[in-house]
């Protein structure tokens, strides 16, 4: 294949070009490609993008499982299911449903907030928050479709917690389409439907209410396990 030289073109760089600063006040700046020039350019791109070795779900799967087991002490089998859980983050739009990702503990410092970090930096759009207020989480999520990466929702479903707005949204948010309607205004009477489905982790001391979820357990010991 010929290579197309800078002394193909009709009208190279002026000499008065600068290289850092462009072309002169009121100079030409077109360049006019010489017959065939864009066919092998096209030709080139065509064989570059031949080439390219597009990645398959398995390499993914363990690409992710390598990034997680260097922070993370878990099995075989529950660093697949969270492997599996971040690339369904990418393509949940998809599906009809979406399960959250439970990671709970029995009490405090036994890495449920490393491995939401780890999920931080590996999910799609990632939102890690604790306890947002219903403005703002429908808002977000209706707007944004991230990942919601939810901490201390062990007291979400408590009896008289201030945060029951969260519990209604956890329990509708798991299938496409469901929506939670709300008032904007009072005074107009103007009616929202916020959509708030996408994918959700649960994070939390003792194992949090519902079964739409994968748990994912973790001990002090800094292992995680079901």
């Amino acid at each position: 294949m010929s290579k197309v030289k800078a002394s193909d073109f009709h009208n190279p760089m002026p000499p008065d070009w600068d290289p850092i600063e462009g072309a002169p006040h009121g100079a030409d700046q077109s360049v006019i490609l010489p017959p065939g020039a864009l066919r092998l350019f096209e030709e080139e791109v065509a064989e570059i993008r031949k080439n390219v070795r597009r990645p398959t779900m398995s390499s993914l799967v363990d690409e992710v499982q390598r990034f997680i087991a260097r922070y993370v002490v878990m099995d075989d089998d529950q660093r697949l299911v969270v492997a599996l859980w971040v690339l369904h983050t990418y393509v949940f739009e998809v599906f009809t449903q979406t399960p959250y990702l439970a990671v709970n503990s029995p009490e405090k410092q036994c890495g449920k907030s490393t491995l939401l970090g780890v999920l931080e930096h590996s999910c799609n759009r990632p939102w890690n928050t604790c306890n947002p207020s219903e403005a703002v989480i429908y808002r977000k999520i209706h707007a944004q479709k991230p990942t919601l990466l939810l901490d201390e929702v062990d007291g979400i479903f408590r009896k008289g917690s201030p945060y029951e707005h969260l519990a209604t949204l956890l329990n509708v948010g798991i299938r496409a389409g469901t929506k939670v309607p709300r008032v904007l205004n009072p005074k107009s009477n103007e009616l929202i439907e916020y959509n708030v489905f996408c994918p959700k982790v649960l994070a939390g001391i003792g194992t949090p209410a519902g079964h739409r979820r994968q748990p994912v357990h973790s001990d002090q010991a800094g292992e995680a396990h079901a």
